[in-house]
């Protein structure tokens, strides 16, 4: 997982004119080779997000958007499909300018409750990158844990407990157990055929 920057898209090309394939997990990276890529289709889940808030909110409202970086191509591609989704079936909720946790717990701690107090009227939160220990932290210093929609990614222990508690409603996760097969079985292709773009 690496960000898309041209530092990175610099050192992908150095490798790949070296022969080795490169692979890419949970979000895709461009460089002037072929990058393989082993993940959700993010475009998806931002739409799967998006209908998840469509069916659970009950008075269409604000929803605030965090992101860990807006240089992870999974998120940004995780906010497109959220957005898209919304101009095309949900045009009554008013979606807020994502602001990025720059995957730090503590400044999604801080832009959470500067999200709640800016916006009293807040209906719901979408995470879509980092940050998530932050957020939950957030919501619950706030009293606010519980009393909106909080969507966001990866089942894991913080994320497993919020939800059991009701401070999130809902995980999109990567299957990690297939994630991790795929890239194997697809890392002994590349290496077995050579420019095959497998």
């Amino acid at each position: 997982v690496a960000p898309q920057h041209h530092f990175v898209a610099d050192a992908i090309d150095t490798v790949l004119d070296r022969g080795v394939p490169v692979t890419s997990l949970i979000g895709p990276l461009s460089a002037k080779g072929n990058v393989s890529f082993v993940g959700l289709d993010n475009w998806k889940v931002g739409r799967t997000a998006a209908w998840a808030f469509n069916r659970m909110v009950r008075t269409p409202g604000k929803i605030g958007i965090l992101v860990g970086s807006h240089r992870l191509r999974n998120q940004e591609m995780n906010e497109a499909g959220f957005r898209s989704y919304f101009r095309e079936l949900a045009p009554d909720f008013s979606l807020l300018e994502p602001v990025s946790t720059f995957e730090s717990a503590a400044v999604a701690q801080e832009l959470t409750e500067k999200l709640l107090s800016d916006h009293s009227d807040l209906a719901g939160l979408y995470v879509s990158g980092g940050g998530i220990s932050g957020v939950l932290a957030g919501l619950r210093a706030s009293g606010r844990a519980g009393s909106m929609v909080v969507v966001g990614h990866d089942l894991m222990e913080v994320t497993r407990s919020a939800l059991v508690d009701g401070t999130m409603t809902l995980v999109i996760s990567h299957p990690l157990a297939r994630l991790a097969r795929e890239t194997i079985d697809g890392m002994v292709r590349a290496c077995a055929h050579p420019g095959s773009n497998q």
